[in-house]
């Protein structure tokens, strides 16, 4: 058999605000590299490039400006503005060294800002970020529909049972779906990078991780860190591509064998069906602010199960559970049988206790907690 290529362009449009950093150095600090607007809630990013310039020419300002990114970097009430720097020190107009200009949702006061992953200041997303959650929905959708996953699954509750550590930590549920590297079925699947962006469905936006088994919500805790992200808005649009190599020889996976992006949707809608079932379960007994949680994942829900064959609903990037990222939802769920003493896998495998996970990382609104990060709209757009 002759190996051939199809090829599907999917557009990719955000549900709920979409992080995906690049990584613990891309911050931004108030002290150099944004000022705060807060008559019409936004942030300058100021062009480094051109701020450089300014200071060269006037070297004299130079010692006073390390001087003043020192201070606020060793105390965060630092007096130090780089507005007021920029304006009565450089003596220029803040707008002629703006790069852009970005909405901001809140009081961002000092706080430094993650960036979301760029190339050349243009967001997008990897291949790699959907690759990854691609091929974990698959590897749930074998634990849980096939034999061996089911026979594996079996295997996991008997090490729990007798409280086998060292097994059910060495246990590779991956390499037992997928196979060692040069069998793997995913080298027949190519996920490119997305087109880059518009820049006007960036934000940053504040988030918080916040409990959802407190009953009662007594505001952001002093002692919390306020986390602000750069997030692409719900609504925004790229594309990207699949491409699936028809293997010489079959790989047991309908979706590969028959270069069937149906049937892979079909399976990640599983998943993220089961991801909401999941968050409406345990928001069931929760405080009323987080209503606007449980209407979200209610209408997700209605969303997905309504959704075309070649449309597929997944989560993304920064603010996903355990559960996204992991065989929680094989484990923790009636597929494992209602008998599997999840609270003694748990406990096991150091993982935590019930009720297991009980924070999320959710967009703060208006001083409350209320959406979730990551959900995104596959939708097939062309075949070639």
């Amino acid at each position: 058999m002759s190996e051939k290529l199809k090829t599907f362009n999917v557009s990719l449009k955000t549900i709920s605000p979409l992080h995906i950093g690049a990584g613990e150095q891309a911050v931004l600090s108030p002290y150099s590299d944004y000022v705060y607007v807060r008559e019409d809630s936004s942030l300058l990013y100021i062009d480094g490039q051109k701020l450089q310039q300014l200071l060269a020419a006037k070297p004299e300002l130079i010692d006073e400006y390390v001087a003043g990114i020192r201070d606020g970097y060793d105390n965060n009430r630092s007096n130090f503005s780089l507005d007021y720097f920029i304006r009565k020190r450089l003596k220029v107009d803040i707008s002629e060294i703006t790069r852009c200009r970005i909405p901001v949702g809140g009081e961002i006061q000092k706080n430094e800002v993650r960036c979301l992953i760029a190339s050349s200041g243009r967001q997008f997303v990897p291949g790699s970020t959907i690759k990854g959650a691609i091929r974990t929905a698959v590897l749930l959708d074998w634990m849980t529909k096939t034999s061996k996953g089911k026979e594996y699954l079996n295997e996991i509750k008997n090490y729990v049972e007798n409280e086998d550590w060292l097994p059910l930590k060495k246990s590779n549920p991956e390499k037992l779906c997928f196979g060692n590297i040069s069998h793997d079925p995913f080298r027949h699947l190519r996920i490119g990078d997305s087109g880059f962006f518009i820049s006007n469905t960036l934000s940053v936006r504040n988030i918080q991780r916040v409990s959802i088994t407190q009953q009662e919500y007594s505001g952001i805790n002093d002692n919390d860190i306020p986390l602000w992200l750069e997030v692409l808005m719900p609504g925004a649009l790229s594309s990207f591509s699949i491409s699936m190599q028809l293997p010489m020889k079959p790989t047991g996976f309908s979706f590969i064998d028959n270069q069937s992006i149906a049937d892979l949707f079909k399976k990640i809608n599983k998943q993220s069906l089961d991801s909401c079932s999941h968050e409406m379960k345990k928001l069931e007994n929760s405080s009323r602010r987080f209503e606007p949680l449980k209407k979200f994942y209610e209408k997700l829900y209605l969303q997905i199960q309504r959704a075309r064959p070649e449309v597929a609903v997944i989560r993304l990037g920064n603010g996903k559970t355990w559960y996204d990222n992991s065989i929680g939802l094989a484990v923790d769920n009636d597929n494992a049988g209602e008998q599997f003493p999840f609270e003694g896998y748990l406990r096991l495998l150091k993982l935590g206790e019930l009720p297991f996970p009980s924070t999320r990382t959710l967009l703060v609104h208006n001083g409350s907690p209320s959406t979730p990060l990551g959900w995104v709209k596959l939708e097939v757009a062309e075949t070639r």
